[in-house]
């Protein structure tokens, strides 16, 4: 720089000065490890051929660092003195002798630190112990850092460390292996010189060698990529060795990956569907990846058990199959459907109580081609979203949603809302939903008795009922909505389900709305429950039609009717089988002696004939051998008749009287007497199905023939105890 002087009043002259400036250089021997430190204090001395600078600093921290041009070390002492900052002025008293000392002044507090530091305790680790300045004379005894005269009778050491072993990831790989396992921990390949070399530096699983990656691995970490396995293992030992020694660190194992199940097995093509795939070691190894028709689930979520990933879209509703890679690992498992993307048209009711609890119905197409069904109520006076679960129904294209609450919102009625459906990963167009007051019920006074096939009409009144927020499913009787409801502002009616007609027991009239207990500074995280009050009782009375009791008491009558005329029939069968071996019927093919004068040839006279006859002796005798069927007990015996010619006693009235009066196989016909004499004694005879003759039962016997026991059915099947008897030239009966 030249400046001219020039003085006031005297001769002038011409004068320059000049000035020179030149930049100093300064270096920063910390490599600016203290850029964000202000230092108050430096004082530095020679320990052999080190120089070490005592720091101290506006916080009160004291420092001991050794100070060098070819590289950076950091501070082997820091600890704190005082909250005062530490003074620039320093003392360092013999710094060449063991027991050399600098005073530190803080506040109105002098310190006395040793030069060669304040022990080797502080030194957490053996890397950090050995790399100590030497003057500070440590080293690694066990597990600790200490002076060599603190480890009597210990291996203490200045050279090499121990590895150290804190935590390995992952625990587990597939048996095919390839997984790259990462073990943490301290002083791996670590030597006195501060160099890293992992030469010596070996890592087993089990017997196997793990192989490192140099390239990856640093003092405090190893890793290395294990081979595969023939079995599962569990718990085996890793060993890390080098030239001191060998650790071993006992928790991992090879498994192998196993798929059990998936859920759900559908989704729609537009792909979002949360797929959750559940079996065994299934976080095992590094990295999994889960495709479907060769395109990747995003992961969600993993565990041991559970794996959770987002299905992809596809261009067609078809089938794919589910892989999982784990390292080298591919398992396979059952396909995926894709379907038809949902479609929502509209939704009823279209209102809602500002309480909530109305079941909103959406209706739509392919609804079932999702498992995760969401309704979001979007209000935009407050500026939130309130989502809530939806189910689906019977079919596939209705689902239904229970509405949330935002009386707690506080905001005025009617509140139109914007409602949508999150299907999966499909969002659906947007409907009005609006909110309106909660109406108020009138309990019932006493009970409402309905009966089954009779009216079973509810009439529920109450003020303030919305027609078509009152459809939203709020009234239930006996648990179950109420069916076809018609309303006004001032009353419901509405029918009780069918199905509890038949309990025949007293049901509760419930109507609900929504109890909410949620964050209200969170848009999703929403509980709900819903709460009843019971406005009244419905007693269900039995069927009061009588159709069915009477036609159940005509077919009564019937069956006991038929069952009274078959005990009949079978009581009078069996009173004439119990006879049948000893009665004997009257009828045309009988042959009862001396009838056979009525047999004519209808010219001869009948009244002629019978008196020509007249003289013939029915008590002819025959001898004893002629009745072989007599009774044993010598009574009447029926007469056995050989001939069959009835000339002898149809033309002449001389025959010998030892004739038989009638032979034996002689038939009657009825059609064959003369109808005249029929006629004639039609009044005094007894027809043959009216009575029955005990042939076995003899009364008596005497010159005009025999008595019989008989029994006579007169009109109304009455028996009549009587005798019979036959005479000479007719049978009377009496």
């Amino acid at each position: 720089t030249l400046l001219r002087n020039s003085s006031g009043c005297e001769v002038r002259s011409d004068e320059y000065r000049t000035e020179f400036t030149t930049a100093l250089q300064r270096v920063d021997l910390f490599m600016g490890q203290f850029n964000q430190v202000l230092l108050t204090s430096i004082s530095t001395f020679i320990k052999g051929d080190l120089t070490i600078a005592n720091l101290g600093t506006s916080e009160g921290r004291f420092m001991q660092v050794v100070v060098s041009r070819s590289g950076s070390s950091t501070p082997h002492v820091n600890f704190r003195l005082d909250s005062h900052p530490v003074s620039p002025e320093a003392i360092v008293e013999h710094p060449l002798n063991q027991n050399g000392y600098t005073l530190v002044v803080t506040g109105k507090k002098i310190t006395k630190i040793p030069l060669n530091g304040l022990g080797c305790e502080h030194f957490q680790s053996c890397s950090q112990c050995l790399s100590a300045p030497s003057f500070v004379q440590c080293g690694w005894c066990h597990d600790k850092c200490v002076r060599s005269e603190e480890c009597p009778g210990g291996t203490w050491t200045q050279e090499t460390c121990l590895p150290t072993i804190y935590k390995v990831f992952p625990t587990s790989a597939p048996l095919e292996g390839g997984t790259t396992l990462t073990i943490c921990g301290w002083d791996f390949g670590f030597k006195r010189n501060n160099k890293f070399d992992l030469k010596k530096t070996k890592v087993l699983l089990g017997n196997e060698s793990c192989t490192l990656t140099l390239s990856e691995s640093t003092i405090n970490m190893l890793k290395c990529t294990v081979g595969p396995a023939m079995n599962e293992h569990f718990n085996m030992s890793i060993v890390i060795s080098n030239s001191r020694g060998t650790v071993h660190y006992s928790t991992f194992s090879y498994v192998d990956p196993i798929i059990k199940s998936i859920s759900p097995s559908y989704g729609p093509k537009t792909g979002g569907t949360l797929l959750t795939l559940t079996g065994k070691h299934l976080n095992s190894g590094n990295s999994r990846h889960i495709s479907i028709g060769g395109k990747t689930c995003t992961l969600k979520s993993v565990s041991d058990s559970i794996l959770e990933c987002y299905t992809p879209a596809q261009s067609t509703p078809t089938e794919f199959p589910i892989k999982l890679k784990i390292d080298l690992a591919n398992r396979e498992m059952n396909s995926f459907i894709y379907r038809e993307d949902p479609i929502v048209y509209e939704i009823h009711p279209t209102k809602s109580f500002v309480s909530g609890g109305s079941t909103i119905t959406g209706v739509g197409k392919n609804l079932n081609s999702v498992s995760i069904l969401r309704m979001v109520i979007n209000v935009h006076e407050a500026g939130r979203n309130f989502t809530v679960a939806c189910q689906h129904r019977s079919n596939s294209e209705i689902i239904c949603c229970t509405t949330p609450s935002l009386q707690q919102l506080n905001l005025q009625l009617p509140l139109k809302t914007k409602a949508f459906f999150m299907l999966d990963g499909i969002h659906s167009k947007y409907f009005d939903l609006i909110y309106v007051h909660n109406p108020v019920f009138k309990p019932f006074e006493k009970p409402v008795m309905i009966s089954i096939g009779n009216e079973n009409v509810l009439e529920i009144k109450g003020n303030d009922i919305d027609p078509e927020a009152v459809k939203g499913e709020v009234l239930k009787v006996g648990n179950k909505s109420c069916e076809n409801i018609h309303s006004h502002s001032e009353a419901v009616l509405c029918t009780v389900p069918n199905d509890l007609l038949k309990l025949n027991s007293e049901l509760n009239i419930e109507v609900g709305f929504l109890l909410s207990s949620h964050d209200v500074n969170k848009d999703a995280s929403w509980k709900q429950a819903i709460s009843s009050t019971v406005l009244g009782k419905v007693i269900v009375q039995p069927d009061q039609n009588f159709t069915g009791l009477i036609v159940g008491v005509v077919s009564i009558s019937i069956i006991l009717l038929l069952l009274l005329g078959l005990f009949l029939w079978l009581k009078k069968r069996k009173q004439i089988k119990d006879l049948g071996s000893e009665l004997v019927r009257y009828d045309a093919r009988v042959h009862t002696p001396h009838l056979d004068r009525l047999v004519s040839a209808r010219s001869v006279s009948p009244t002629t004939e019978m008196v020509s006859n007249e003289s013939v002796d029915y008590r002819a005798t025959f001898p004893e051998d002629q009745f072989p069927n007599s009774s044993q007990n010598g009574s009447c015996r029926q007469v056995q008749y050989p001939l069959t010619d009835l000339s002898p006693i149809l033309t002449s009235g001389d025959s010998d009287i030892s004739s038989p009066l009638l032979q034996n196989a002689v038939h009657i016909d009825l059609s064959a007497l003369n109808p005249e004499l029929v006629q004639a004694v039609q009044h005094v005879v007894i027809g043959p199905s009216s009575l029955i003759v005990h042939f076995n039962e003899v009364i008596g016997r005497g010159h005009f023939g025999c008595v019989y026991h008989g029994t006579l059915l007169d009109n109304d099947d009455k028996k009549i105890h009587c005798a019979v008897k036959s005479l000479n030239s007719k049978l009377y009966f009496i």
